[in-house]
């Protein structure tokens, strides 16, 4: 007697997808929130303000938040508008910044979703980040050079 035949094939793997629902769009764990990122760029008279708007976990939202916070203190300033736009992008994100950081930990995440990065992103503070020295670095040479320059 032969078996029937369906029970002769191998088991078929899962299928692999994308973060769907309350999943990360980043690192696919869940608990995913709506998060809204600005980036302000200028260069004289010209300036881009961005935005971008995705599903991440909290650990994701703290790092795109403080990666378009350095984005903005290293290209934003150097504009004519900037004066007065930078300090506003920049506390827009501080405000998501401070939210972000009461929401709970980012939860359990399915081995089969697909995303950019396998864990949270995380994100060092600003503090740590060798570019955001850049510009009271440069702006400090300046005045240095100015002042021993006769």
């Amino acid at each position: 007697m032969q078996s029937p035949p369906h029970l002769d094939e191998p088991p078929q793997p899962p299928l692999l997808r994308g973060p769907v629902h309350d999943e990360c769009w980043s690192c696919g764990h869940a608990g995913a929130v709506p998060v809204r990122a600005h980036r302000l760029t200028s260069l004289v008279m010209v300036w881009v303000w961005s935005r971008r708007k995705a599903l991440l976990c909290t650990d994701c939202a703290r790092a795109e938040l403080l990666d378009a916070q350095t984005h903005t203190l290293l290209l934003g300033w150097w504009g004519f508008p900037s004066v007065l736009l930078v300090p506003v992008v920049l506390l827009c994100n501080w405000n998501r910044l401070m939210a972000v950081r009461e929401l709970p930990p980012p939860g359990p995440r399915d081995p089969f979703v697909v995303t950019a990065h396998p864990a949270p992103r995380g994100g060092q503070p600003l503090h740590r980040r060798p570019l955001v020295w850049l510009l009271p670095l440069g702006v400090l040479a300046l005045v240095a050079y100015a002042a021993v320059v006769p």
